[in-house]
């Protein structure tokens, strides 16, 4: 990943531009951060942003309904990312980090629960170390995409000498189907609303 992007999604404009630039003064000038706000309306918004090469990471604060516009809390978007790509860091930030009931049901879904406390105080070490694992993370999943990467292209490879074994076409059909998941969440939507007309000028015909 040559110019990796980091998004941050928030819901308070004043909160979002702190937290952005608090990111900015900390991550190599390489990685860039992007921020969304107001939040997008419904999750499945969301997919064009999953499906973008660039993406590296998503920070989410945790109180996107506060506003009114998105439909959803932090963590709810989270789980519904995390099912589009199982590998994608994901981070929620907030201000109430101890609140364990709040993310109960989704905080397997996430790497981290950032206290914006420990983030917002710069040079410190609680915030150093916030900064150090999102690192961590960018970096072995870009690692990981460039593997996923090269050996996509060692099993088209050997389907074109014709040297697939089962395995080794069960793993393309994994590593496809991972490459376009975003992709095929974007467009099912679409198809079931193209099967509804087909079938509504299905039953219009026959009735003639």
């Amino acid at each position: 990943m040559d110019n990796p992007k980091i998004w941050l999604i928030d819901e308070n404009q004043q909160q979002i531009e702190t937290f952005a630039n608090v990111l900015r003064s900390q991550f190599p000038k390489e990685i860039s951060v992007e921020t969304l706000c107001p939040p997008l309306g419904q999750l499945n918004d969301y997919l064009s942003l999953l499906n973008t090469p660039d993406l590296a990471c998503f920070i989410i604060d945790q109180r996107l309904k506060d506003t009114g516009v998105a439909s959803y809390f932090g963590i709810e978007l989270a789980l519904f990312m995390r099912s589009i790509n199982t590998k994608l860091p994901i981070y929620i930030l907030t201000n109430f980090a101890e609140d364990s009931d709040a993310f109960s049901e989704g905080a397997w879904s996430v790497e981290d629960i950032i206290d914006k406390s420990d983030l917002a105080k710069v040079g410190s070490d609680k915030s150093k170390a916030v900064i150090a694992r999102i690192l961590r993370r960018i970096t072995g999943y870009s690692d990981y995409l460039a593997e996923r990467e090269k050996r996509f292209h060692e099993l088209l490879r050997k389907t074109l000498n014709g040297q697939m074994s089962p395995e080794d076409e069960a793993e393309l059909n994994e590593i496809q189907f991972d490459r376009t998941s975003s992709i095929l969440a974007e467009e099912l939507p679409k198809l079931q609303e193209l099967k509804k007309v087909l079938e509504e000028y299905k039953n219009i015909t026959s009735n003639h």
